[in-house]
């Protein structure tokens, strides 16, 4: 007797992907789930500004019970000044917001805010971490996992400040010129990544970053070269330094030099496939994330440049640009962290104006001269699991 046709065709196993963005409950359909979860992004600084952080990510293989409810709970954007709100899935597993920037620099998140003049810029757990502001001493911020750093700040009447060092898969952040013969090194990278490229001294050019991992080639989400990033020229004061590839992403270009009072800022090392911002004159770089660019440094008046620092790269979302400042009198604010495909805030570039809003989970971008800062973005949930059909 034949058996073809007596028994059902086995199913195919598919991959249902669920997002929310808002509180609810959520019944349980199976018992192996996949979480990802991003806290709220942290809002700017009252201008001159840092930027928020991104918020933090946490991602969990989770066991469930079947036809057991949960609740989500979302992580709020942080206010201008305020941290973002706590992301969940019930008791299980949860993700903390980024911090607000403050008066000495980016926040802190999943990717780091970027530093207004004088700021350091924000370290970031996964992501890339900021661009410092100018002034001899700030220095960027540390990548996470998947980020490069930050780049430093361009020197004012001293030596550049330092580049951040890349995470695992980043690159370090070059560092800033210098309007002595003093010079500093660039941030280390990380075991994919390559190191910054030290800024320039006294009318030097900076020097250019090592480069990254390539993944060109390779079955990676974000294949790329993972050049290194070239020094700015240094005409006047130092060149920045040039920030390192990271794991396909590329390094940052260092600023170029407008004034001998002003060094150029660092560029920002490369991520998981996310590029360094660039430094365009003294206002570091931020370093790339996972797939997320970090933002560009901001640019200034000519004799006074006083820009801001870009965010760091994000899940996705890239890092907001550092104040593009054209008056003397004005200082440019730092841009926000990035998050989950949500671009971190700009920093505001005029006088009283507002930094601006994070995207997803994205940090918000710190105000100009007396501007208020931007809110970050509100946080997400993603669930996973399989199921037969």
């Amino acid at each position: 007797m034949s058996i073809v046709g007596q028994f059902p065709a086995a199913g195919n196993r598919v991959l249902k992907t669920e997002i929310y963005r808002s509180n609810m409950p959520w019944t349980a359909p199976v018992t192996d789930i996949f979480v990802r979860l991003f806290g709220g992004g942290g809002g700017g600084s009252y201008g001159p500004g840092a930027g928020g952080g991104g918020g933090h990510m946490a991602y969990s293989a989770l066991k469930v019970e079947k036809g057991t409810t949960y609740p989500i709970t979302i992580g709020d954007g942080g206010n201008p000044n305020s941290a973002g709100g706590v992301t969940s899935f019930g008791t299980l597993l949860s993700a903390s917001g980024g911090s607000p920037g403050n008066s000495s620099s980016g926040g802190d998140g999943g990717s780091g805010g970027g530093g207004s003049y004088g700021d350091n810029g924000g370290n970031g757990s996964y992501g890339g971490g900021g661009g410092a502001g100018s002034l001899s001493g700030s220095k960027g911020g540390n990548g996470g996992t998947y980020g490069g750093g930050g780049g430093g700040g361009g020197g004012h009447d001293g030596s550049g400040g330092a580049g951040g060092s890349g995470g695992t898969y980043g690159g370090g952040g070059g560092s800033g010129g210098s309007t002595t013969s003093a010079v500093t090194s660039g941030g280390a990278g990380g075991t994919y990544g390559g190191n910054g490229g030290a800024g320039g001294a006294l009318k030097q050019s900076g020097n250019n970053g090592i480069n990254g991992t390539n993944t060109y080639n390779a079955h990676t989400e974000y294949p790329g070269y993972a050049n290194r990033g070239t020094g700015g020229e240094g005409p006047y004061s130092g060149g920045g330094g040039g920030g390192g590839g990271g794991y396909g992403g590329f390094g940052g270009m260092g600023g170029k030099t407008t004034t001998s009072s002003y060094g150029g800022g660092g560029g920002g090392g490369g991520g998981y496939g996310g590029n360094g911002g660039r430094a365009n004159q003294d206002g570091g770089g931020g370093g790339g994330g996972y797939g997320g660019r970090g933002g560009n440094g901001g640019t200034g008046y000519s004799t006074m440049p006083r820009a801001g620092g870009g965010g760091g790269g994000g899940y996705g979302g890239d890092g907001g640009n550092g104040g593009m400042v054209s008056d003397a009198n004005i200082y440019g604010g730092g841009g926000g962290g990035g998050g989950y495909g949500g671009n971190g805030g700009n920093g505001g570039s005029k006088q009283y104006e507002k930094g601006g809003d994070g995207g997803i989970a994205a940090g918000g971008g710190g105000g100009a001269s007396s501007g208020e800062g931007g809110r970050g973005g509100d946080g997400i949930c993603i669930i996973q699991y399989y199921v037969m059909e």
